[in-house]
């Protein structure tokens, strides 16, 4: 007989012994104490009691056993393993024992055993685990009997007048209840689920499933438990919805509907568990979720961020600085689920946010502009038009033309404000609002929007002009063409008042072509117009504007008198102030202008002056001048 027979044979032996006698037997060596005979008294209100016996402890301890068995549970043989599931099992099989209310200590190396590269391990820890998991549902099925029934007997003894008048013996026999094995079991939730969750992350996917599997059982057992660790588990599960696994993928999706079932639950009913709910970890958790690769994972934390803002938007606002910033990249996703599920909640925190935090959130579409620029070149008209599309239009360009106001870099100012512009008169999301511009400005919510725009269109002549030929302000709209000329032409303006001219031929101003055909009223238009005709070169532009306006000469159009038109006081004031301010951003700019040809050319002097190499000649002496000097005689 070899050792291992012998240990197996004495294994066997002793398992059976605790099997047998564990729960129940008791060392002789054990000193009785003296009890007291009397086990019943009556108390002070005349019920009588009865006192249960102490129990003489047993031989066998499971609290010194598992001491022993957490030293030993990380072993990395599998023999070892093998013994070590085998006596869990045995002692499981055991309900006096209570093995369960210890699980937390052995649970991490048990799990662990799921890896292991014999098959038989996995096999026999992965039975062992679904025992385990069972008998918490058991037992939490024990515990919710029993505090049913416990809540129906008081309420029968509440409402019944007569128990009051029983007698002792009465009252002792509906006071006796039925003791069902495991009620008094204490399962510590917490140490588990946070062992589980460190679990996770495994490269197993046997691992991962196993622990899908106990968190969507104690999800139904004890949910309360859970909320603690929400953001850290949800860091986790979102990468498992990625799975190239079909299996842990669907797994993962439906652990996910019920955590997020769960968590609305609670904040609808005002649960006093939400308060253990870390809001902050959790949203940047989720927004950190936006910059993964892969596409589920992002539409998941955008149902999770939609969600918990139909539930909590002042919270969501609140504890996330960078929802705003991280929301608009997500604009540029190259998903198109991803951006439908984005403009969605961006709608939604848009219509339920004060000015306060909508201004931030134009600041911060900014700052993004600003620091990508070649998502502004790229996508900068799809981000503007689709944002419009879904939100507010006028309140997008009234809030972000007070932002850009503030903005202290002229050229992204400029830029900013061709892009608006362009978006205003070409996309047709803002098709509304462009009708409130060109209804003549009669409300003053209407002239205050236009007075707003053009302040900050003033960074960007050839934009404000347009603005002032879209709103009919045609009298601004020839001042800004007479101011031009008291500035420098650069290539950018001409470049612009080209397109300009394009855009004239365009059917949104189809009105301000019709309205050429009565200069008696407009005569502030033929005036603009063919001021821009004497500023732009001899061009394709310059031809296709000399030709719509060469045609109204053989109406007989331009030959009409102009008669003269009444102004108010009040329009004239305004105008002047328009100006008074497009005056001053243009001295700005063109002081900007000449500070940064000086510094241009400083540049270029200073490099010329590095590459400048100054020689200085060498004195050539010769033999009879180097021996002479060396003489005295001539050293006099």
């Amino acid at each position: 007989m070899s050792v291992k027979n012998g240990a197996d044979i004495l294994d066997r032996l002793i398992k059976d012994i605790v099997s047998e006698k564990a729960a129940t037997y008791v060392s002789v060596l054990h000193k009785h104490q003296e009890i007291n005979t009397s086990n019943t008294f009556v108390d002070q209100r005349g019920k009588t009691v009865h006192l249960h016996e102490p129990q003489t402890p047993t031989a066998f301890s499971i609290e010194k056993f598992i001491p022993v068995l957490a030293e030993r549970i990380y072993v990395i043989n599998p023999y070892p393993r093998m013994f070590l599931v085998s006596w869990l099992r045995l002692l499981d099989d055991i309900p006096e024992l209570e093995l369960i209310s210890y699980l937390p200590t052995f649970l991490g190396g048990l799990i662990i055993y799921l890896s292991d590269t014999h098959e038989d391990v996995k096999v026999v820890t992965n039975s062992l685990l679904g025992l385990f998991l069972q008998d918490i549902k058991r037992i939490m099925d024990i515990k919710k009997y029993v505090s049913e029934e416990k809540g129906t007997n008081d309420a029968v003894a509440a409402s019944s007048s007569q128990s009051l008048s029983q007698n002792a013996e009465d009252v002792n026999e509906s006071d006796g209840q039925l003791y069902l094995q495991g009620q008094d079991v204490e399962i510590d939730f917490p140490k588990i689920i946070e062992i589980l969750i460190s679990n996770l992350d495994s490269t197993e996917e046997t691992i991962q499933l196993v622990v899908l599997q106990w968190i969507e059982t104690i999800l139904d057992l004890a949910s309360s438990s859970f909320i603690p660790f929400v953001p850290k588990f949800l860091s986790l599960l979102l990468k498992a919805i990625a799975s190239d696994s079909t299996q842990l993928r669907e797994s993962a999706n439906a652990v996910n509907a019920h955590l997020m079932k769960l968590v609305s639950t609670m904040l609808s009913d005002n649960d006093s568990s939400h308060a253990e709910l870390n809001y902050g970890l959790l949203f940047n958790q989720l927004t950190l979720h936006f910059m993964n690769d892969k596409e589920a994972t992002r539409l998941a934390a955008l149902d999770w961020l939609t969600m918990l803002h139909d539930k909590s938007p002042k919270k969501l606002l609140e504890h996330s600085d960078n929802a705003f910033m991280t929301l608009l990249k997500a604009l540029n996703d190259p998903s198109d689920a991803v951006i439908d599920k984005d403009l969605k909640l961006l709608t939604k925190i848009s219509n339920d946010s004060d000015d306060r935090y909508f201004n931030s959130f134009m600041t911060d579409l900014l700052s993004l502009f600003k620091s990508d620029r070649k998502l502004l070149e790229t996508r900068g008209d799809f981000i503007l038009s689709t944002i419009c599309a879904t939100l507010n239009a006028e309140r997008i360009y009234r809030s972000l033309a007070l932002v850009l106001e503030s903005q202290v870099d002229l050229d992204f100012v400029s830029i900013m404000v061709q892009i608006l512009n362009n978006n205003l008169i070409t996309a047709p999301e803002l098709l509304k609002l462009r009708k409130v511009l060109t209804s003549h400005l009669k409300e003053a919510d209407e002239w205050s929007l236009f007075e707003v725009l053009f302040k900050s269109w003033c960074h960007n002549p050839p934009a404000a002009l347009s603005l002032c030929l879209l709103s009919q302000n045609y009298d601004i709209a020839f001042a800004i063409v007479e101011s031009l000329v008291e500035y420098e032409i650069t290539v950018s303006l001409l470049v612009q008042l080209d397109l300009l001219v394009q855009l004239l031929e365009s059917p949104i101003f189809a009105k301000l072509r019709m309205q050429l055909l009565t200069p008696e009223k407009n005569p502030d238009l033929y005036k603009c117009l063919y001021g821009i005709l004497m500023i732009l070169p001899q061009s394709s532009a310059f031809t296709t504007l000399r030709n719509r306006l060469s045609m109204l000469t053989h109406t007989g159009a331009l030959y009409s008198m102009p008669t003269a038109q009444k102004v108010g006081k009040e329009k004239i004031e305004r105008t002047i102030q328009l100006m008074k301010h497009f005056i001053n951003v243009q001295d700005k700019y063109e002081e900007y202008r000449s500070q940064k040809r000086i510094q241009t050319n400083v540049g270029k002097i200073n490099r010329g002056l590095k590459d400048l190499r100054i020689f200085t000649p060498k004195p050539h002496f010769s033999e009879d001048q180097i021996l002479g000097a060396s003489s005295p005689k001539n050293s006099r």
